[in-house]
C-alpha cells in the first residue's frame, strides 16, 4: 500500500526545492544584468567617455547571462513538456558523427579558456540513424558542460563515438572531481544536485541530467554514469541505429555557437 502522507510530505518537499533552486537560478542572472546596465550607465555619463572597452566588457556580461535566463527557460519548457506527454521530435536522418563532432569543437574555445583539453574520437567516420539533431546536440552540449563545470585547470574531457552493431555509443568522460557514490542513485532526478548549497561553486538548476536522461529514452536510447570520487565521471549514451521513412525539412534558428553559448552560460571563465 502507497502511503500517501508520505507521498504528498516528499512532494511538497520536492517543490518547495525547485521554487527555491529556480528563483535562485533566476535571481542571479538578472541581478548581474542590471549591475552590468547601471555600470554601462556610469560610463555613458562620464564626459571623459574613452571606454568602448569597458562598454565592450557589461554588455558581454548582460548577454552571457541572457544566455543563462534562457537555458532555464528551454530547460524548464522541456522538463514540463516531457512530463505531461506533450513533447515532440523533429526526427531526420541525420549524421550522428557529424553532428556530435560539430558542437564538440564548438565547445573547444571554453575548454581552452578553462585550461581543459577536449579531445573528440570515433571509430566511425559516418553513421546515419532517425533521431532529433537539436536534441542530440542538447544531449551532449548538457553532458560537456558538467564535464568542463566540474574538471579543474590541467584536466581533460572526452568525447568518444563507438559504433558497435545496432546501437551508437556516446561517452563523455572526464577527469573532474567526480560524483559521490551517495548521489549516483539519484543523479537523473529532476532538481538533484550534487552540491544543494545556494553558494554553491557551480551553478545549475538540476535539470540538466534529467533533461538527458528524458532525450535519450524518448530516442529509445538510454543513458549510465560511471564515475569515482575524486577522479572523474563517465556518461554513456545508447542509441538504437534506425532509419525514419520520412525525412522532415527543420528550421534551425539558432547556429551551434549560439548552442554552445546558451547551454555554457553557467560556466564562469
Amino acid at each position: 500500500m502507497v502511503n500517501c502522507k508520505n507521498g504528498d510530505l516528499e512532494y511538497q518537499r520536492l517543490k518547495k526545492e525547485l521554487i527555491l533552486n529556480i528563483s535562485h537560478e533566476l535571481k542571479t542572472p538578472i541581478n548581474v544584468i542590471h549591475t552590468a546596465l547601471q555600470m554601462c550607465n556610469l560610463v555613458l555619463d562620464d564626459s571623459d567617455n574613452n571606454n568602448a572597452a569597458l562598454l565592450k566588457t557589461y554588455f558581454n556580461i548582460m548577454k552571457k547571462n541572457c544566455y543563462r535566463l534562457l537555458r532555464i527557460a528551454d530547460n524548464t519548457i522541456d522538463i514540463s513538456s516531457i512530463d505531461s506527454g506533450c513533447y515532440e521530435l523533429n526526427i531526420e536522418n541525420a549524421n550522428i558523427v557529424s553532428i556530435i563532432e560539430n558542437i564538440t569543437m564548438y565547445s573547444v574555445e571554453y575548454a581552452k579558456a578553462k585550461g581543459i583539453e577536449l579531445i573528440f574520437d570515433t571509430n566511425v567516420e559516418e553513421r546515419y540513424l532517425a533521431c532529433d539533431r537539436n536534441k542530440i546536440e542538447k544531449i551532449i552540449l548538457n553532458l560537456l558542460s558538467n564535464a568542463l563545470k566540474f574538471t579543474k585547470k590541467g584536466g581533460q574531457v572526452f568525447v568518444k563515438i563507438k559504433d558497435e552493431n545496432d546501437y551508437i555509443y556516446i561517452s563523455v568522460k572526464d577527469t573532474g572531481i567526480g560524483i559521490h557514490p551517495e548521489k549516483i542513485a539519484t543523479i537523473f532526478e529532476t532538481f538533484e544536485q550534487t552540491d544543494r548549497t545556494l553558494n554553491r561553486n557551480n551553478e545549475g538548476s538540476g535539470m540538466g541530467l534529467p533533461l538527458v536522461k528524458a532525450l535519450a529514452e524518448i530516442h529509445n536510447g538510454e543513458v549510465c554514469v560511471n564515475s569515482e570520487y575524486g577522479k572523474g565521471s563517465e556518461f554513456i549514451i545508447k542509441l538504437p541505429i534506425k532509419d525514419c521513412d520520412n525525412e522532415c525539412n527543420n528550421f534551425i534558428a539558432l547556429t551551434d555557437l549560439d548552442k554552445v553559448n546558451i547551454e555554457f552560460s553557467d560556466i564562469y571563465l
